[in-house]
């Protein structure tokens, strides 16, 4: 790996690095990614997304005055 082992740990705090690596496995190395790894990732946009829909709800009325 072209990336220093003092950063690596770093790297362990970014929730896109399993996508980032199933990509490259699949393209590069042209093996299926462990689905399992994509699993906290799926769990994080899913946590997102409600999270994002609910406020949106919430300041849907606010958004109509600014606009």
């Amino acid at each position: 790996s072209i990336i220093p082992e003092a950063v690596r740990p770093l790297l362990a705090l970014n929730p896109l690095i399993p996508l980032i690596q199933a990509w490259q496995g699949v393209f590069v190395q042209g093996v299926w990614p462990v689905w399992s790894s994509l699993l906290p990732l799926l769990g994080l946009s899913l946590l997102l997304a409600i999270l994002g829909l609910r406020l949106f709800r919430q300041r849907a009325g606010d958004l109509v005055d600014e606009l």
